[in-house]
């Protein structure tokens, strides 16, 4: 969580703790970079990259838009699952006709696999929550990020626990 995440970063590698810090998407982003110089040896799982080196030429465009529309990169914790939430209800509002929840929620559950932006999704009658998805994997080394590989959660997440 941010702020305190940059204050534990700052304090493990003033303590001279090079290890690797494996973080989760609440320490995605470049906006705080500034307060810890030169970090390196730091990795975050994105649904996209916002450093221009994002395996899809539409994320990128997507990023330019973006920024020219607001003037900052987008924040790939909100504006990726933001922008994929509307999409996929936009595409079963079109198939159901009519924007009534319950048809809208019939077509959502159809979708295995849809197509968007930031990966395929699926819905279920079971689970609206997406628990088999795509990540890139961002490094930041020399106080630089970049997407230094990709990664898929190899078979769901099964529904218990996700519900815990």
């Amino acid at each position: 969580m941010m702020p305190g995440a940059v204050s534990a970063i700052k304090q493990l590698r003033a303590a001279g703790i090079n290890s690797m810090i494996l973080n989760g998407s609440g320490v995605d982003g470049s906006y705080w970079l500034s307060a810890v110089p030169d970090l390196s040896n730091f990795f975050v799982p994105v649904q996209g990259s916002i450093y221009g080196d994002d395996p899809n030429p539409e994320v990128t465009a997507f990023n330019a838009k973006y920024k020219e529309a607001t003037g900052g990169d987008p924040s790939t914790q909100y504006v990726y699952p933001g922008y994929v939430l509307v999409d996929v209800w936009a595409k079963a509002v079109e198939r159901a006709g009519t924007t009534e929840a319950a048809a809208v929620v019939a077509e959502l559950e159809k979708m295995n696999g849809e197509p968007t932006l930031f990966g395929p999704r699926t819905f279920t009658s079971e689970l609206h929550h997406q628990n088999q998805a795509r990540y890139l994997i961002v490094e930041t080394s020399n106080g630089k990020p970049g997407v230094v590989d990709e990664w898929t959660i190899s078979a769901p997440i099964p529904v218990a626990d996700l519900m815990k």
